[in-house]
């Protein structure tokens, strides 16, 4: 009788984790902080293993044997604590060390997850049942969520291409929110084969949410990731015919899931053409097969960019976290970055961004933990006993398919709920491998092993509490920052700023809007102080190599004020804050070609206030300096009358960037032509004349 007590006492964590990782984690949202979902869901995924890995430790050291130890000397284990041991060298190297440990200790997360889900599920005699339910009652949710905000837009604002981005369903953005279904899909689709009745029910209703949800929301890399994965399915399928034994049943489900994808997607599609306009889906396939169109070329310009990275930091990398502050060094062009108001956070390809990050050693062991993965389900599907063993293995076969297409083209590494998904895929992979591959050795003792391991994720906790802490405050001194009350801005980013926060989630640094709200208050000192702080933590970044110019430059420091503007023009040619900034301290400097050069570099659209008055200044004195060259009175006069008409003056200037031509020699063009055909007091010849001494004919 007490066994049986006990035997359920010791079997009540595994459920119970189960359902905390995949129906509690995913939805924990807090609207203040910048981003509600990924530093509170970290917060309370840190909690809930911290509490679960106390309970292994208790009922180890209770009954060391009821838990298979032994599934941890499985290669994907060693390969994950390579990888693991690899990003932690990586540090060393980082240039913001703040983010690079608090990345580990994500990365020591999601290991942590991995490992509690593979030791709680491996006990479970009814595993792929117990799994495959959770994750349909999580997709129904989801998608149920999904469908209220598409009811909520479409009411409103109508749907279409452009309100669908507000479909997040307590995600970041709609692509996430996409990805996220598609990764339950293998679960839905199996949970088909699989039940019967109410269950079988359940998988059907799901899976139709799902695909609908995935076509209406307009995702491409989700479309390739779902062809992708059914293709790869469709082929493994084939091949290991044999071992799938393709009876009257299985043929039934496969048929009807095929049939319902193709007539969900169609039904789909019309429905969504009531709303919006049908032509989008065309130019969504357009975006497919043409790298060149939209955002798919900037996404191929980060990737060039990354491999840049990845090969002057071939070893070690940049450190975890670090690409947002090392990507702007290898220049700014064809991106959104250009400008200073978008900084990107991440390459759009989890490979790339590992492999930049931890270098090769570390994408390698990255890598080996996919393919080891491979290697465990194409074992199921050949050797496993039961022929629902190797359809789920065909399942989940389909669910890394999906996932790996989807990091080759966005970030799920960054994201809690896709990486709780990620790791139950790798668990549940394991524990049914580890059915065929026993390891006969004994058990590991990894009781002892636990305390340390908590201990870190007791720092782990902390570290995300902190996070979360932050971003309030951060939150409210963006409020006080758009209300221009700049003591509060300064008084909410103190209490922001810790050792694990550094930056907010756009890689600005925090000392940063506190060095403005100084600014703002004519308190230049510590603006300078703030600044120049920011530079530290961040010294690739636009506005903090400008305004620490700036104050160089109000402190009389003109040398490291030109710098900061140079490092700055450097990274963004264009990037009009310094370039203005520089004008001036070139002008000031009365070196008027340099200055000229500078307010050359910022296009005539520009809304800075600032560029009329510049811009007039240096033209007065660049065609000033000019004129006093000219030895011919009359035409020296000619171009005097154009220096003191502003409109003329800057007329000239850019019909010298419209002839691509120098603007000594437009204004001489002008001139001359002022001189002949306007005023008439020289003749052609004496025109013809001036243009042979200047050099003018060929014009």
């Amino acid at each position: 009788m007490r066994k049986n007590i006990w035997n359920r006492i010791i079997n009540l964590p595994s459920y119970l984790f189960l359902f905390l990782v995949i129906l509690v984690v995913p939805f924990v949202y807090s609207g203040s902080v910048l981003d509600p979902s990924l530093y509170p869901r970290l917060f309370v995924l840190n909690i809930t293993l911290t509490v679960f890995m106390a309970i292994l430790l208790i009922l180890l050291l209770r009954s060391s044997g009821f838990y298979d130890t032994g599934v941890f000397r499985k290669n994907i284990f060693k390969f994950y604590l390579g990888y693991l041991f690899i990003a932690a060298i990586s540090i060393v190297s980082a240039l913001n060390i703040s983010e690079a440990v608090f990345e580990w200790f994500k990365i020591f997360t999601f290991f942590i997850t991995f490992c509690l889900l593979t030791i709680f599920l491996t006990p479970m005699k009814n595993m792929s049942e117990v799994t495959t339910r959770v994750v349909i009652v999580f997709s129904i949710l989801i998608s149920l969520y999904g469908f209220y905000e598409i009811a909520n837009i479409a009411s409103t604002s109508g749907l279409n291409h452009q309100t669908s981005y507000l479909i997040r369903a307590l995600s970041s953005n709609r692509n996430l929110y996409s990805q996220l279904l598609l990764l339950t899909l293998p679960f839905t689709l199996f949970g088909i084969y699989l039940f019967r009745s109410v269950w079988r029910i359940f998988s059907v209703v799901s899976s139709i949410f799902v695909i609908i949800l995935i076509t209406v929301l307009l995702t491409r890399s989700v479309w390739i990731a779902l062809v992708f994965a059914l293709s790869v399915a469709f082929i493994v399928l084939l091949v290991y015919r044999k071992s799938f034994l393709l009876n009257r049943r299985a043929i039934r489900a496969l048929s009807l899931s095929s049939l319902m994808i193709f007539v969900i997607i169609s039904i789909s599609v019309l429905v969504y053409s009531q709303y919006g306009n049908v032509k989008v889906f065309e130019k969504q396939f357009l975006w497919v097969n043409n790298y060149q169109f939209g955002s798919t070329l900037e996404r191929v310009e980060l990737w060039s960019k990354t491999l840049a990275i990845a090969k002057d930091n071939p070893v070690t990398g940049i450190g975890q976290g670090n690409w947002r502050f090392v990507i702007p060094s290898y220049g700014l062009e064809e991106l959104r970055s250009v400008t200073g108001e978008t900084y990107f956070q991440r390459p759009h390809n989890d490979f790339l961004w590992v492999l930049a990050e931890t270098g090769i050693i570390g994408f390698m062991f990255y890598l080996l933990i996919f393919i080891s993965s491979f290697f465990y389900l194409f074992k199921i599907i050949k050797n496993a006993g039961k022929i629902e063993d190797r359809y789920f293995a065909l399942a989940l076969l389909f669910g890394f398919s999906g996932y790996i297409i989807i990091s080759l083209v966005s970030f799920p590494k960054e994201r809690i709920e896709h990486q709780v998904f990620l790791s139950l895929l790798f668990a549940v992979t394991v524990v049914k491998y580890n059915l065929l591959a026993s390891d006969q050795r004994k058990s590991i003792k990894v009781t002892w092993l636990l305390i340390p391991v908590i201990v870190l994720l007791l720092f782990g906790t902390y570290i995300s509490q902190s996070r979360v802490a932050s971003g309030k405050h951060i939150r409210n001194a963006l409020d006080f920052r758009a209300e221009q009350k700049w003591l509060n801005v300064i008084v909410e980013i103190e209490k922001a700023i810790t050792p694990y926060t550094t930056v907010d989630d756009y890689s600005t640094p925090l000392c940063w809007y506190e060095g403005e709200a100084y600014f703002r208050l004519n308190n230049i000192d510590s603006a300078y102080y703030c600044f120049n702080n920011a530079y530290k933590v961040n010294p690739n970044h636009l506005h903090v190599l400008n305004n620490l110019g700036t104050t160089c430059e109000l402190k009389k420091e003109h040398g490291k004020a030109k710098m900061y503007f140079l490092k700055a023009i450097e990274l963004s040619p264009h990037f009009e804050e310094s370039l203005l900034n520089l004008t001036a301290v070139y002008y000031n400097e009365n070196k008027t070609d340099s200055a000229y050069l500078m307010i050359y570099g910022i296009a005539d659209t520009t809304q800075d206030a600032r560029y009329e008055k510049f811009l007039t200044a240096v033209l007065w004195k660049k065609i000033n300096e000019f004129s006093n060259e000219i030895d011919d009175r009359q035409l020296r006069n000619s171009i005097i009358r154009i220096r003191n008409d502003n409109k003329w003056m800057k007329k000239v200037y850019l019909q010298s960037i419209k002839e691509s031509i120098d603007i000594e020699r437009q204004l001489l063009l002008e001139s001359i032509f002022l001189m002949e055909s306007v005023d008439s007091t020289i003749t052609s010849q004496e025109a013809e004349r001036l243009k042979l001494k200047y050099n003018l004919s060929e014009q």
